[in-house]
Order: C-alpha cells, then sequence, then structure tokens
C-alpha cells in the first residue's frame, strides 16, 4: 500500500465516521448573517443576540432565550464537568423569573453581552468574536 492509498484509506474512514459527520452538520448550518451579508459583523451580532436574550425587546419571546441558553450551560455542564453543586444552581436559576434580567452592551468592562439577575446572583459575560481561536 502506497502512502496515497493509506491517506485515501484514512480520508473514507473519516468521512464514514459518525461523529465527523455531525461535527461537519454543525459547522454547515445556515447562518442567517451570512445570508444578509453581514457574515462578519461582531457588533451586529451582538446587538441582535442582546435583542433576543433581553425579555423586554419587542420579539414576544419573553425570557425563552434566556432559558434555552441556561438549559444548554446546564447540558454542557453536566457533560464536561459532571458538577451536581453547578447542575443546581442552573436547575434553580431556571425555574426562577427571569423577566427582569438586565442585558448590558458594550459598556462594562469593554463586555460585549452582559447578562445579569437585579440581585447579581446570575452574571453571564459573553465575549463575541468571529473568526477567532479560544485563547486566553
Amino acid at each position: 500500500m502506497t502512502e496515497e492509498d493509506s491517506v485515501t484509506v484514512q480520508a473514507m474512514k473519516m468521512l464514514s465516521d459518525p461523529q465527523f459527520n455531525k461535527l461537519n452538520q454543525r459547522l454547515n448550518r445556515v447562518n442567517v448573517f451570512d445570508a444578509i451579508d453581514m457574515g462578519r459583523q461582531e457588533i451586529k451580532h451582538s446587538a441582535f443576540l442582546a435583542w433576543l436574550m433581553d425579555p423586554s425587546s419587542p420579539h414576544a419571546l419573553g425570557d425563552l432565550f434566556i432559558r434555552r441558553l441556561l438549559a444548554q450551560l446546564y447540558k454542557e455542564n453536566i457533560r464536561n464537568h459532571h458538577s451536581d453543586e453547578l447542575a443546581d444552581d442552573f436547575a434553580s436559576l431556571a425555574a426562577d423569573d427571569l423577566t427582569e434580567i438586565e442585558v448590558v452592551r458594550e459598556r462594562e468592562a469593554h463586555i460585549d453581552i452582559l447578562l445579569k439577575t437585579l440581585d447579581n446572583r446570575m452574571v453571564i459575560c459573553i465575549e463575541n468574536k468571529v473568526d477567532a481561536w479560544l485563547h486566553a
């Protein structure tokens, strides 16, 4: 078997791997920002996301978007950390009334989107980056 054959075999294995296909599907989803030619406009992404997250915005979603975000964070926490304490915190937050959550953009400490409850029991900082790698 030549090196070229070996690469072809490896490529075929990768293309038939269910995890690779799942990842590929996630990466190739329709992006509404690309559809309206704003795919790289980070500030407009943040404005739209903040609007969706703000229960007082006139989108008729109330706190549904925040609740879905918390549910996703909860699932990720369980999957990655198996922390019962954090899981309980997310579960109790999900039961709270989140209609009074404050959504702040680009003001406090240059945080792209800041979500916080009035009692500061929950504070979520979102750094929105387009085409950037995760780094400290």
